[in-house]
C-alpha cells in the first residue's frame, strides 16, 4: 500500500525548525548541570537606590554598609546630650539686676538705678532690647538663648562668684520645685560707680 503526504513548502519548513528547536532542547536539558546555580554578572545587575541607578557591583562596594564596617556611617562622633555644662555671665554694673537663666533662656530683670552694659555670656557680646515695667518687676531684657543651658532633667548647680566689689549671689537654686529656674542677683547699689560683676554656674546631670 503506497502512502502519500502531500505537505505545501512553507509547511515543510516550519515543521523542519519545530524539529530542530525540539532537538536543541533536548540535548541542552540532557547536557544541564544541575549542580550549578544560574547567576549573572554583578554589572549586568541594576540596583536601584534612592531614585539613583547604579550597577550591583557598586552598589555593594559603595553604597551598602557591610558586616566589617565598610561604607557604614562613621556614629563615633553622633552629638550626645553633654551630661555637665557652664554659664559665664559679665556685665559692667551700676544697680540692681537679677538674672534669671531656665533651659537654654538668660534674660534680665532690673530692679532699680542704670541698667547693666558691656553684657558678655558665654563670652558673647549682648546687648539686649529693654522692655517696660512688667508687673513691677522692673524693666525686662530679651531672652539670651544658650548653646548649653541647663537640661530639662534632673541636675546639681554650683554658683561662683569671680567680680563684684558688692553683692553678687545665688538667690534661687535650679531644682524641680522652682521648675529649674535660677535667679543671680547682682547689687551695686551701694557705691558710687558702675563696676564689673562676673558669675559662674556650674552644673552636672544626677540622672
Amino acid at each position: 500500500m503506497k502512502i502519500e503526504v502531500n505537505i505545501e513548502k512553507k509547511y515543510f519548513f516550519g515543521i523542519i525548525g519545530v524539529l530542530i528547536i525540539l532537538v536543541a532542547l533536548g540535548f541542552a536539558a540532557a547536557n544541564w548541570d544541575t549542580t550549578k546555580t544560574l547567576w549573572h554578572d554583578a554589572k549586568d545587575v541594576k540596583v536601584n537606590l534612592n531614585g539613583v541607578d547604579y550597577d550591583l557591583n557598586q552598589t555593594v562596594n559603595e553604597k551598602v554598609c557591610l558586616s566589617d564596617g565598610t561604607n557604614c556611617k562613621n556614629t563615633a562622633n553622633t552629638a550626645i546630650s553633654p551630661k555637665n555644662g557652664s554659664i559665664n555671665f559679665l556685665a559692667y554694673e551700676d544697680g540692681i539686676d537679677n538674672i534669671y537663666i531656665q533651659g537654654d533662656r538668660l534674660w534680665i530683670v532690673n530692679l532699680g538705678y542704670q541698667k547693666p552694659t558691656n553684657i558678655k555670656v558665654n563670652g558673647i557680646s549682648w546687648n539686649p532690647t529693654w522692655f517696660g515695667t512688667i508687673s513691677g518687676f522692673g524693666t525686662t531684657s530679651s531672652v539670651f538663648l544658650l548653646d548649653n543651658g541647663f537640661p530639662s532633667s534632673d541636675f546639681s548647680a554650683s554658683f561662683r562668684k569671680i567680680n563684684g566689689r558688692v553683692y553678687a549671689g545665688l538667690t534661687q537654686s535650679p531644682n524641680s520645685s522652682s521648675g529649674y529656674l535660677a535667679i543671680v542677683n547682682l547689687n551695686d547699689e551701694a557705691s558710687g560707680s558702675a563696676d564689673w560683676y562676673q558669675f559662674e554656674i556650674n552644673w552636672t546631670l544626677t540622672s
